[in-house]
């Protein structure tokens, strides 16, 4: 019997470099990456309060950069991940921009 089903992507959004890569391997990736999120956050949240102590305009100045330098950041470890599709990475990146905001 022949077992025929729609794909659930599009050919062209598979990432075929990173498509052999072990499960554990992604995962571990992933948890990297995720940590340097984490650690990400604690050292803007440091810096935020150093500088409130000084002066309350320049902790929201500090704030405001962060979230502007950080989606950019969140490009760069997103691509030491491995995913199967284009989704996969847009989707670790949206999560990572999220939790860091």
């Amino acid at each position: 019997m022949l077992y025929i089903q729609e794909p659930t992507e599009e050919p062209n959004s598979y990432r075929w470099i990173t498509m052999n890569e072990r499960f554990l391997d992604r995962l571990w990736q992933q948890t990297l990456t995720t940590l340097a999120t984490f650690a990400s956050i604690a050292l803007v949240a440091f810096i935020v309060r150093i500088v409130h102590s000084k002066d309350v305009y320049f902790s929201a100045l500090t704030i405001s950069l962060s979230n502007v330098a950080f989606p950019e950041f969140a490009k760069i470890l997103t691509q030491f991940e491995g995913h199967e599709t284009e989704a996969g990475v847009q989707t670790s990146m949206y999560l990572k921009i999220c939790l860091f905001r």
